[in-house]
């Protein structure tokens, strides 16, 4: 409760503190060097060029990568991207809880709501370390997140001009769709969602909202229709099949629905009930407006699913399930919240409880919190496994820098691995000693794993 915020900070701090410490020990792998390679043999246009013809549309997220530290030969500093990403993230849900707080006048701290946001989505993430560390994972699927955050919140600030707005809102969405082509489809169905439902309401169009909704639409398809993605398309044989598609982006949407309920999501609302109970948003009259919420979140969940099922034959990866998770905890909170002012009568007895043993019950969450979450998970890796895994990292740069083409060193894959922000390795291939992209961004003859 907010009586007691000094405990919650200090509670999150713990929380939250090895997440952040591990960035000291993260370092780049795989892609990163994939496309710091390309820059390098290609340069800047013909990377950006080369990639949107022959292998994706994601125009901004190829943008972003090719400007990573390794281009800069920094790869010192791969730590520290990932580390302004997270703090961004934080950012962009501050500045949104303060427009949307201050909208309907909701006396709730901005910052302590971004840091507990913040809490339940790193720490419940499905893939942690692809959605928060490495960089080719947070920037196609982060960072339309946090671009989507700000202009919810954008949108929402009626200190902007209606023309500043619509053409922040819109920049925004190009940027964001440009990243990824799941994201694209969820911003499409989300913007088109509420045009319609403003209309059924109101018996008029949102203008704002219609133009920003054409201009992302022009932006989708500048990313749909690359050509690189029928390249691509090409190496996955189990892609367009209709009816595989549709039975089980239903299956998984339904499936999801019930991962997406972590304990730490759940133990955060239980907690926060009383304040959740008398917020002043909404004023549901019916049971409609609750099973508009239901379908919205069926829908979204299905479509986060579509694209992968689609065009590659199987469920996406964790890190754009990941993406499916932020949305749902908003999606989820906001239906929580509606049905504790539709059915508030029978929730009153519940609510008064958790005020009565306030303390006892945020003491057991804390303990659930730091023993069965990744948070024990990560602070293992923190005070255990980041520091040997560094060491390793090191000893492999140290030895690259001393001029060695030819270089010998630890296989990662077979030690005990980071479980939190550990992407991958450098592939070594003891039979060949292919040095592969980490090879030729060292220009390095051989490598051979121990």
């Amino acid at each position: 409760m907010i009586k007691h915020r000094k405990i919650i900070y200090v509670v999150l701090s713990i929380l939250l503190l090895p997440f952040f410490v591990n960035h000291i020990y993260n370092a780049p792998t795989a892609d990163d060097y994939w496309y710091a390679n390309y820059v390098s043999e290609l340069g800047f246009i013909g990377t950006q060029l080369y990639y949107y013809f022959k292998w994706s549309g994601r125009y901004i997220s190829t943008l972003f990568l090719t400007v990573n530290p390794l281009v800069f030969n920094s790869y010192k500093t791969y730590g520290i991207a990932s580390f302004i990403y997270n703090i961004s993230l934080i950012l962009s849900l501050l500045y949104f809880f303060k427009v949307l707080f201050h909208k309907y006048e909701i006396k709730l701290s901005a910052f302590l709501i971004s840091l507990i946001t913040y809490f339940i989505y790193i720490s419940g993430a499905p893939n942690i370390s692809e959605g928060f560390y490495w960089m080719a994972g947070y920037v196609n699927y982060g960072v339309p997140l946090m671009l989507s955050v700000l202009s919810f919140g954008i949108y929402l600030d009626k200190r902007f001009s209606s023309f500043w707005r619509i053409f922040l809102v819109s920049l925004l969405n190009i940027l964001s769709v440009g990243c990824n082509e799941t994201w694209m489809l969820l911003t499409l169905y989300t913007q088109f969602a509420f045009l319609t439902l403003g209309y059924i309401k109101h018996k008029k169009v949102d203008k704002e909202l219609l133009i920003i909704f054409l201009i992302t639409s022009v932006a989708g398809a500048i990313a749909l229709f690359a050509p690189g993605n029928t390249v691509r398309a090409q190496r996955f044989p189990k892609k367009h099949l209709f009816i595989r598609t549709i039975s089980n982006s239903i299956l998984y949407s339904i499936v999801y629905s019930f991962r997406f309920l972590k304990l730490q999501f759940l133990l955060t609302l239980i907690l926060f009930t009383p304040e959740i109970s008398k917020l002043p948003i909404f004023n549901f009259s019916n049971k409609k407006d609750i099973k508009l919420v239901l379908i919205f979140n069926f829908f979204f969940m299905f479509l986060l699913f579509l694209p992968a099922l689609w065009s590659i034959g199987n469920k996406p990866p964790t890190r754009t399930i990941n993406m499916g998770y932020f949305v749902f905890i908003f999606v989820f909170t906001f239906f929580y919240i509606i049905n504790l002012q539709f059915y508030g009568d029978k929730f009153s007895k519940f609510i008064q409880k958790i005020k009565k043993n306030y303390k006892s019950i945020a003491f057991v969450c804390f303990v659930l919190l730091v023993s069965l979450t990744s948070v024990n998970t990560s602070y293992y890796d923190m005070l255990i496994i980041g520091p040997q895994y560094k060491t390793i990292i090191d000893k492999r740069y140290l030895d690259i820098e001393s001029g060695s083409k030819n270089i010998i060193t630890k296989d990662i894959r077979k030690l005990k691995t980071p479980s939190t922000f550990y992407r991958g390795d450098i592939h070594c291939y003891t039979q060949k000693q292919t040095p592969g992209d980490f090879g030729r961004y060292f220009k390095l003859e051989s490598i051979r794993c121990e």
